[in-house]
C-alpha cells in the first residue's frame, strides 16, 4: 500500500531538512550556499536560500495547511539533487567553481 499524502509529505520534508542541514550547517543564505555548492549560480542559490528559508519557516510556525501539495518540497529536494549531480559532473570534468 503506498504511503498517503501526509506520510509522503512529511519524508519529503525529512529528505529536504537533511540535506539542508548536511550541506548547511550554518545560517541559510546564498553565501553559506555556495560554499556547499560552488558550482551553482548566484541566480539558483538566492532561489534555493528564499525556498529553504520558507520551508523552515511554514514548519517552525506549524502552518502545514498552506501546503496543500508536496510539490515545493519536491522541488527543493530536485534542486539540491540537480547542484548534486551538476557538481559531480563538473569536478570530474576539471571546472573551477563560479565563486
Amino acid at each position: 500500500m503506498p504511503p498517503s499524502d501526509t506520510t509522503r509529505r512529511v519524508m519529503l520534508v525529512n529528505n529536504v531538512f537533511g540535506r539542508s542541514i548536511n550541506n548547511v550547517s550554518k545560517p541559510v543564505d546564498a553565501q553559506t550556499l555556495a560554499e556547499a555548492f560552488p558550482y551553482a549560480s548566484p541566480q539558483m542559490l538566492d532561489t534555493l536560500a528564499e525556498q529553504t528559508k520558507n520551508l523552515f519557516s511554514h514548519y517552525a510556525n506549524g502552518r502545514w495547511t498552506e501546503f496543500a501539495e508536496a510539490a515545493s518540497f519536491e522541488d527543493l529536494c530536485n534542486q539540491f539533487d540537480l547542484l548534486e549531480r551538476e557538481a559531480i559532473e563538473r569536478i570530474q570534468a576539471g571546472v573551477k567553481p563560479v565563486m
